[in-house]
């Protein structure tokens, strides 16, 4: 596990931590388990309260199931938390295997654009170089 990594045998996702000011969340696939849930809204909190630039990448490969509280939690944390995303998001990056996942994300996107630069991928590796790459540039 890498240092900073939150997970335990039955979670459903996985932050790692270890990379400074960008942070992964794997979700391991299926539903994502209530307290994993909160540990990512608690690890988003965080991130956006300290007064610095960031990274964040979703890594949903293996898929993930958002149920409609989680989705509408999702919402608010962007909607609360839009003026650090704004200012000290340097990239947001999903990651997705889903061809169909990814181009429904593009056209989420076109109507409610991210709050910050954003970049929808297929592959973890392009996805972790883009953010690296915009949080030297910052």
């Amino acid at each position: 596990m890498a240092e900073g990594a939150h997970s335990d045998e039955r979670s459903s996702l996985f932050i790692d931590r270890s990379a400074g000011a960008l942070t992964v969340f794997t979700f391991s696939g299926g539903p994502v388990l209530h307290a994993d849930w909160q540990a990512l809204l608690s690890e988003v909190d965080t991130i956006v309260r300290r007064d610095a630039p960031f990274g964040l990448i979703f890594d949903a490969r293996r898929g993930v199931t958002l149920g409609a509280t989680q989705r509408r939690e999702a919402a608010e944390v962007l909607r609360r938390y839009e003026r650090p995303f704004r200012t000290r998001c340097r990239g947001l990056a999903t990651v997705s295997s889903s061809t169909i996942v990814r181009g429904l994300i593009t056209a989420v996107r076109w109507v409610f654009p991210a709050p910050c630069p954003d970049l929808i991928e297929s592959d973890l590796e392009v996805a972790r170089r883009w953010v690296e790459e915009r949080l030297r540039n910052a």
